[in-house]
């Protein structure tokens, strides 16, 4: 190549580069028009509409800059690229329940640092238009109609930092997708679920707090892909005063919970986990819930390690082969204290349990038995602590 060819050369890659470019939108509650070129502070949009018209005329990542203010819009997301929607200390999108606050039908969309409240739905996503992956970040999402946030048929939802409140369906629920990740987020008093997922690849939930919605804490299921497909892990989280279940798991793979406390359900169990490939507990409470601390059925290995179980309604551990086979329960390091009934309760139904061990166990002060566990195979118990019960140990 000679010297005009490369310098040639070089001037198209650097066009190329500048056509796509991202380019920042600016918007202005206060100061803006829709006149404007809107690619300023100085000549802002008026509305956030505007500017995501405006950026789905070009190619590549585009920016909106949303200004402090109250912007009384229902936002429509249709971009074949990536589209940032970042907010400053005070702004707010305040919809109308006519409508979704934000609908999103194709892009990979971030949003940051926004208030989004009273649409029908604050977030809805779907691919009808194109895939769709969503980043929520540092965001409030209130007092929504329905769902705090609803996605479905998409790859990928990302929440961090966010808060969703006293949204009148679930505060998350997201059906469909490769993976769902929730971290550092609080989901409180909302009219639903605090998360609901259904047909998720990997579900991740981390560093959350959970707290006094008006059903499942969480709900996490496969109803049309493989369940073998799916895993979820829940880590360092706060469940309480949910008034179903604080965690429902139903036909899943691998699940992990670490360093969780669940408490104060008002109606059921703590933890239940139905039909599901493996279930690994470790160093986690589970206190005060109105039925089951634990409630673990047909599911073939479980294992629960450095786990507290006390003061529920019901019994601390109860685990059943209903119609699966359980090939393993294996408890250590536990302590099973004042709960309604057993303190552990492992039975069988039309399957059987093929073994179980319990390594440096307590369980004390329970209404029923501390153990009561009749299955057909292998029981093996090490420094076993039973007493204070109000019936005798049934092995």
């Amino acid at each position: 190549m000679d010297g005009k060819q490369w310098i040639h050369g070089c001037v198209l890659v650097l066009t190329l580069a500048m056509a796509a470019h991202a380019t920042t939108f600016f918007v202005n509650a206060n100061t803006g028009d829709d006149s404007n070129p809107g690619t300023s502070p100085a000549k802002p949009f008026l509305t956030i509409q505007k500017a995501i018209n405006q950026a789905a005329l070009r190619p590549g990542s585009e920016m909106i800059h949303i200004a402090a203010g109250q912007y009384g819009e229902n936002l429509s997301i249709c971009d074949t690229d990536q589209l940032t929607l970042s907010g400053s200390s005070g702004a707010e999108l305040v919809a109308s329940s006519a409508s979704d606050a934000i609908k999103i039908t194709s892009g990979d969309i971030s949003i940051s640092d926004l208030v989004i409240a009273d649409g029908n739905k604050g977030i809805s996503a779907d691919s009808s238009a194109g895939p769709v992956s969503l980043s929520l970040r540092d965001s409030v999402v209130r007092d929504n109609a329905g769902d705090g946030l609803n996605a479905a048929n998409v790859a990928s939802v990302s929440v961090s930092q966010c808060e969703f409140r006293a949204n009148g369906g679930a505060a998350i629920k997201v059906q469909s997708a490769e993976d769902l990740s929730i971290s550092h987020s609080v989901l409180e008093l909302n009219t639903g679920r605090g998360i609901r997922a259904d047909d998720v690849e990997d579900v991740s939930v981390s560093n959350c707090q959970i707290l006094n919605n008006n059903d499942d804490g969480m709900k996490v299921v496969t109803k049309k892909m493989n369940p073998a497909d799916a895993s979820l892990s829940v880590l360092n989280t706060i469940v309480s005063g949910n008034y179903d279940d604080g965690i429902d798991l139903e036909a899943l793979g691998d699940i992990r919970l670490v360093n969780v406390e669940i408490e104060g359900t008002v109606s059921d169990d703590g933890l239940s986990v139905d039909d599901s490939a493996s279930v690994s507990v470790t160093n986690c409470t589970l206190s005060n819930n109105a039925a089951d601390g634990l409630d673990m059925d047909d599911t073939p290995s479980i294992s629960v390690v450095n786990v507290e179980s006390t003061g529920n309604g019901d019994s601390g551990f109860d685990v059943t082969a209903e119609d699966v086979n359980i090939e393993s329960v294996s408890i250590v390091n536990s302590e099973f204290l004042g709960n309604g009934l057993d303190g552990v309760w492992i039975g069988e139904e039309n399957a059987v349990v093929e073994q179980a061990g319990l390594t440096h166990v307590t369980a004390s002060n329970n209404g029923e038995s501390g153990l009561d566990i009749t299955i057909t195979g292998t029981l093996r118990l090490t420094a076993i602590t039973s007493e204070g019960n109000g019936a005798p140990d049934i092995l």
